[in-house]
């Protein structure tokens, strides 16, 4: 049996009688609207975050704006019509809030050279 023989047999499009897709299907439109923003916007993202943050950070730091991206709840992400000035805005709050969590790591890390156990006799 060859293949044009197989699909000879079979009718194109849909007919009158098929059922429709489930309503969930909406979903997948989501999905390729996210695959565009992230094809279209990533390089751009990656080139700002790796002047501004260590190399070895920098995957996790496009991860986590393009992850606040899509858990955006409702309608919008269909709302936003710059999503790469919002990932880019995104990039620069981690950034700042990753500052703010370094220095209070670093300040609760000092020993005061006034307490007995540090300072000595």
């Amino acid at each position: 049996m060859d293949y044009e023989d197989s699909v000879a047999g079979i009718g194109s499009g849909v007919a009158a009688n098929d059922p429709l897709p489930p309503d969930d299907w909406s979903g997948f439109a989501r999905a390729a609207r996210l695959d565009a923003i992230y094809a279209a916007h990533q390089p751009e993202l990656r080139r700002y975050l790796a002047a501004r943050a260590p190399r070895q950070d920098v995957g996790d730091l496009v991860h986590d704006c393009f992850r606040n991206l899509a858990a955006s709840k409702g309608h919008a992400l269909a709302l936003i019509e710059k999503p790469g000035a919002y990932l880019i805005r995104t990039a620069r709050n981690l950034l700042a809030m990753r500052a703010r969590t370094d220095q209070r790591r670093m300040q609760s890390a000092q020993d005061s050279f006034d307490e007995t156990g540090v300072g000595g006799p």
